[in-house]
C-alpha cells in the first residue's frame, strides 16, 4: 500500500446531501411508473434530468474547491448500483473527471447531453466500453486524448446486463495495457464496482423485508436461526467490501481487491435470492438484474486482471 497517500475514509457532508437529492429524483421516476430506459440517452427525459441538474460533472472542481473525494465517488457509484439505474452516469462522470485532468478545454467543450464512458484495458489487444451504444468512447492514452473513438462495426457488444452492457474493441499495439498505468483507469473501474456494492446492499433490505413479511410455521423468517444468521452474514459482507474499495483507491492491487469485493457482492445476492425461497428466481423478484450487473461488472474486472498480468509479460521479457 503506498504510505504517501491519505484520502478521507467518509462521504462529505456536501457529498451526502447531494446523494439523498439524486435519490429522490431516481425513485420518483420509479413511483411515477417510469422505467428508466436504455436507450439513446440524449432521447431520455431522465438523462436530460440529470444533466440539467450538473450531475455528469459531479466530482469536477474548478480551482479546487470543493474537493470530490474517492469516497464520494463511490457513494455516487452505490447509489446508482442500489437503484439499477440503466443510464451511464457512472461512466460519464468517471470519463469527465479524465478528461477534465488530461485536456481541460476539451472537458469544457463537452456536450451537456453527450454521455461518455472511459475505454478500459483488456488482453490482446482489446479495450472494454461499459455503455457503448448510448455514450461516446474515451481511450485513455496519449495520443487519443480529447478523440472520441469511432467504435463502428469493430464492437463487440454484450448486453447480458440491461443496467451494466459492454463493448470489445480492438486498439493497435500494446495501447491497451499502456493504458493501465493512467490513473483515471483505476478510478472508473473502482467506481464501476462500487455500483456492486449497491446491488449487494439493496439486496440485503430486500431480504430483510422479505423475512418480516413470510411466514413459515406460523412464524415470520426472520424469527428463524438460519436466516438471522445469514443476514447477519450479509449485513457483515456488505460494511467490508464497502470499506474494502475504499482500499482499492490507494491498494498496489487493486484489481484483485476489486474482484474480490464483487465475488462477495455476488454471494450475498444469491443469498437473498435463497431468503425469498422459490420466488427469488422469478421476474416478479427481480433480484436476477442485481446478478446480473454484478456478473457483467466482474467480467470487465477480469479482462482488465488478463491486461495486467499481460503487462506483467512484457515487462519480464523486456
Amino acid at each position: 500500500m503506498s504510505n504517501d497517500v491519505s484520502i478521507p475514509l467518509t462521504v462529505s457532508a456536501d457529498g451526502q446531501s447531494s446523494l439523498h437529492e439524486l435519490g429522490k429524483m431516481i425513485q420518483g421516476w420509479r413511483k411515477d411508473n417510469k422505467s428508466v430506459p436504455h436507450a439513446p440517452v440524449g432521447d431520455t427525459d431522465q438523462w436530460r434530468q440529470l444533466t440539467s441538474a450538473g450531475w455528469h460533472r459531479f466530482g469536477i472542481t474548478i480551482d479546487g474547491e470543493n474537493p470530490t473525494s474517492g469516497c464520494d465517488l463511490l457513494a455516487l457509484s452505490e447509489l446508482c448500483g442500489r437503484e439499477l439505474l440503466a443510464l451511464p452516469l457512472v461512466a460519464t462522470v468517471g470519463a469527465l473527471r479524465w478528461l477534465h485532468r488530461s485536456d481541460p478545454p476539451a472537458a469544457g467543450r463537452w456536450e451537456p447531453l453527450q454521455a461518455a464512458s472511459l475505454a478500459l484495458p483488456a488482453s490482446g489487444h482489446r479495450m472494454v466500453v461499459p455503455f457503448a451504444a448510448n455514450a461516446c468512447a474515451l481511450i485513455p492514452t496519449p495520443e487519443a486524448i480529447g478523440q472520441p473513438a469511432d467504435l463502428g462495426a469493430y464492437a463487440d457488444h454484450d448486453d447480458y446486463a440491461s443496467t451494466f452492457p459492454l463493448a470489445f474493441v480492438r486498439v493497435s499495439g500494446h495501447a491497451s495495457v499502456s493504458a493501465l498505468a493512467n490513473p483515471g483507469v483505476r478510478e472508473v473501474a473502482l467506481m464501476h464496482s462500487a455500483t456492486t456494492v449497491g446491488c449487494a446492499a439493496r439486496c440485503l433490505e430486500r431480504s430483510v423485508e422479505y423475512s418480516r413479511e413470510r411466514k413459515a410455521y406460523g412464524a415470520q423468517i426472520g424469527s428463524f436461526q438460519a436466516v438471522r444468521h445469514m443476514m447477519a452474514d450479509m449485513y457483515r459482507d456488505v460494511e467490508l467490501i464497502r470499506s474494502g474499495l475504499v482500499g482499492a483507491l490507494i491498494e498496489n492491487d487493486w484489481i484483485a481487491l476489486a474482484l474480490h469485493c464483487t465475488a462477495v457482492a455476488q454471494r450475498v445476492v444469491a443469498q437473498s435470492i435463497q431468503i425469498h425461497g422459490g420466488i427469488g428466481f422469478t421476474w416478479d423478484a427481480g433480484l436476477h438484474f442485481h446478478a446480473r450487473h454484478i456478473m457483467a461488472v466482474r467480467k470487465m474486472l477480469m479482462r482488465l486482471n488478463e491486461a495486467a498480468l499481460q503487462e506483467q509479460e512484457i515487462t519480464h521479457a523486456a
